[in-house]
């Protein structure tokens, strides 16, 4: 998804830019979100429209959204600020695209199941049960046979991981 495709969203944003601007909200006063209840209300519609052009309701939550508005808007604020134009707009459409899909990308999450406590839910992404493996080629190879790409694994991970659950398996 590309939110800097949409018209209406990059002239939203550029409003929102040029609002900030208007009323020298600095960054510390962003932060703090001692702004106009009007710059709130853009906020919103910047958020709906994502929403409703997107399709976002079932990828994203919106204090997610919130939350990546707010770290690229603090990034190079005051650059930001002092061009509040379209291209800026699009800047900020694009950092947020990405960072939604880095939030909306399905992730793999290894764990030693038997020491594991689950102390708090958490939403997980779609999870992969990968059943043991011979080595770290094989475990590639699996990776690669559900469309998954491997991240570079450390020299002697696996076989230290597999020795360690070999020791835990011999001790109960």
């Amino acid at each position: 998804m590309q939110l800097d495709t949409d018209e209406r969203l990059v002239v939203l944003v550029q409003t929102v830019l040029q609002r900030l601007a208007a009323d020298a909200v600095n960054q510390e006063r962003f932060v703090h979100q001692e702004f106009p209840d009007e710059i709130h209300q853009l906020f919103n519609r910047v958020m709906r429209r994502a929403y409703e052009k997107f399709n976002l309701n079932d990828a994203i939550d919106g204090f997610t959204f919130w939350g990546i508005l707010e770290a690229v808007m603090m990034h190079d604020y005051d650059k930001r600020i002092a061009a509040p134009d379209a291209v800026s707009a699009r800047g900020i459409l694009r950092a947020i695209s990405t960072n939604l899909q880095l939030e909306t990308t399905p992730k793999l999450v290894l764990v030693p199941l038997r020491k594991t406590t689950i102390e708090n839910e958490i939403a997980l992404a779609p999870l992969f049960l990968i059943p043991p493996q011979s080595d770290e080629a094989a475990f590639v190879k699996t990776l690669n046979s559900l469309g998954l790409k491997a991240a570079p694994i450390r020299e002697g991970l696996f076989q230290q991981i597999r020795s360690a659950c070999t020791r835990g398996s011999s001790s109960t």
